[in-house]
């Protein structure tokens, strides 16, 4: 009986000592009270010299946190050197500050998205919030070649969470993270980073999946790969990544562990795409219309001194057609109801004009179209007349002096009258000369004229009179007796 029940007593000691050890260890992990608890998980227990440490930095909930940190990891920076920080892919709309210092790392964040909603008040508050564990960013070192026994990970400071309403969230922290470093020749042939610059990859990546796909425009023929191995010593060769044909090319990543025998290959299966224009590119015209970019065709009646080449409009690389001095680009467009053709497209205007060979005139800086309404108001001594120049008849008008006006509209839509220049061969615009000064002066010309006569005139007689009288008292007339 005694046996059993001391059997009985150490059973119950053993029982209370676990839960006690469970409650100890939970509380690293379980929030309390409505407290936030951040603390820190890393992907594995052990790593190689040379491996690169993924610590994922964690948040037991986010309640309405719209800014938190700086949150200080710290570390022995001679057993690990730091790579880099990436945001949690919960935290999408957070804006993140880094700053390494000597033997941690401090991170910041900040919901940019609910800041500006909190200043328009017209805007429904969208702040993220979580009940749930949430990754607030991932710290990644890597193990140095000298590294023994293991690197310790603490969280030093979680500076402070703030919520929506401005407010401080109570906060607590995890224990310490340890990993331990392991001897002798790494087996690690993954790899932890893959970008492709200006190339999304589907799925996204993950150092597990090892087959990926991407699409990329028709002008893209090299791709720039960017790879980081798990390992330090891992070897990395990638092929097929230059003088991509139109389709599917394969482009590998094959990862030798420092071990020379364990290898993994990645695949990125790239479709360069057949057509020059990328999908959704389009153009919003002044009334409305949606014009979208099409393929050029193989045969192109162009204006003099443009050549092909490509520009960013709304946000999509598409091909066009410049020539220097003139700041609207020809396109190729469809407006969904007409036959795709040539449009001159004004970025600093963001207007849209049919280009027609035998209606279009070009100035430095300026598209003007034929207007072939008749204005309200004719410049007077101007009749009806026509001019031929470069093959174009233009229809306007011409004075008795032989200068040839014609009525144009620009790409903003404003209507004037231009005058073809005889010795530069192009129109300006037409600024009716103001003859009222010379009126003016001929007017006042005639007045003068006539005072300065009637002045000589008075002065003529003024003189005879006087020369009259002198000559009478010089030479007196004998008196009669």
């Amino acid at each position: 009986m005694r046996t059993v029940m001391k059997k009985i007593v150490t059973i119950f000691t053993l029982l209370t000592l676990v839960v006690s050890i469970t409650g100890v260890l939970m509380s690293g992990v379980v929030n309390a009270g409505g407290r936030v608890l951040v603390y820190l998980v890393p992907e594995r227990e052990s790593y190689g010299l040379g491996d690169l440490v993924k610590i994922d930095v964690m948040a037991d909930n986010m309640p309405d946190i719209t800014k938190f940190g700086p949150v200080e990891v710290e570390y022995n920076t001679k057993k690990a050197e730091f790579v880099s920080v990436e945001m949690g892919p919960e935290l999408t709309r957070f804006v993140y500050t880094t700053t390494q210092e000597k033997n941690s790392i401090l991170v910041s964040a900040i919901d940019k998205v609910a800041q500006s909603d909190a200043e328009d008040d017209t805007t429904e508050n969208t702040v993220f919030s979580s009940s749930g564990s949430v990754v607030l960013f991932s710290l990644y070192v890597r193990i140095d070649p000298s590294a023994q026994d293991t690197v310790d990970f603490k969280i030093k400071s979680a500076g402070e969470f703030i919520n929506s309403e401005n407010k401080k969230v109570d906060i607590d922290t995890g224990h310490v993270c340890q990993v331990r470093v392991l001897e002798g020749v790494s087996t690690d042939a993954s790899i932890s980073f893959l970008r492709l610059n200006g190339v999304n990859l589907s799925p996204e990546f993950n150092k597990s999946v090892t087959e990926y796909k991407a699409s990329v425009e028709r002008q893209v023929t090299d791709i720039s790969v960017s790879v980081t191995p798990s390992n330090l010593w891992a070897a990395v060769v990638i092929n097929g990544n230059q003088n991509l044909q139109i389709g599917d090319n394969e482009i590998t990543i094959d990862v030798t562990a420092q071990d020379g025998i364990t290898h993994i290959q990645y695949k990125i299966t790239v479709t360069r795409k057949e057509s020059y224009i990328p999908d959704h590119a389009v153009i919003i015209g002044q009334d409305g219309t949606t014009f979208t970019f099409v393929d050029l065709p193989s045969e192109i009646n162009l204006p003099d001194g443009f050549f092909q080449t490509s520009k960013v409009i709304n946000g999509y690389q598409v091909p066009v057609y410049a020539r220097e001095g003139i700041s609207s680009v020809l396109v190729y467009l469809f407006d969904g109801t007409n036959a795709p053709s040539f449009y001159f497209y004004n970025q600093s205007y963001k207007t849209v004009t049919s280009y027609d060979p035998s209606n279009t005139i070009l100035r430095p800086s300026r598209v003007l179209t034929m207007n072939r309404i008749v204005p309200e108001t004719i410049p007077s001594d101007f009749k009806e007349a026509t001019l031929e120049h470069d093959g174009i008849i233009y229809y306007g008008y011409e004075n008795a002096d032989g200068d040839f006006i014609c009525y144009l509209t620009d790409e903003l839509g404003d209507s004037y009258f231009y005058v073809f220049d005889k010795n530069e061969m192009s129109f300006s615009l037409y600024k009716p000369v103001d003859r009222r000064a010379e009126y003016t002066y001929n007017i006042l010309f005639m007045i003068f004229f006539a005072l300065a006569t009637i002045e000589a005139v008075i002065l003529v007689v003024v003189i005879y009179i006087v020369r009259k009288i002198i000559v009478d008292k010089t030479n007196p007339r004998p008196r009669r007796v």
